[in-house]
């Protein structure tokens, strides 16, 4: 067995084993065993950032009118297309809430001042 097939049976049965119930209510994420820290403001938040020259960080949104984001995109009109993911985790089977969210900025201030849950 080469050891690229070795490392991919390694793999699908780690998979397999994690996916049971019992063992996926006993895992704990790597390095989510306690809370990553205080929770920030926005302002504290980018003050906290480090980005290469000649980029900056603006704060264009903040909760309550994003709520944990998965996943974004701007349209040619600039709008921000933002994925929320309301249950994640999620601990049970049913109906899901999560949602698409459209942010706009519509006085041009560069904050976005209008949202709408698309889907």
């Amino acid at each position: 067995m080469t050891r690229l097939t070795l490392a991919y049976c390694c793999l699908l049965l780690t998979g397999l084993c994690l996916t049971t119930p019992a063992a996926a209510d006993e895992r704990i994420p790597h390095a989510q065993d306690r809370p990553p820290g205080p929770a920030l403001s926005p302002q504290q938040a980018i003050a906290r950032m480090t980005v290469p020259p000649g980029f900056s960080v603006e704060l264009i949104a903040a909760e309550p009118d994003v709520v944990n984001p998965t996943a974004m995109t701007i349209d040619e009109r600039g709008r921000y297309w933002i994925t929320e993911s309301l249950e994640y985790p999620r601990r049970s089977p049913g109906p899901g809430k999560d949602r698409v969210r459209i942010l706009e900025d519509t006085d041009g201030d560069g904050r976005t001042d209008h949202t709408t849950v698309f889907m």
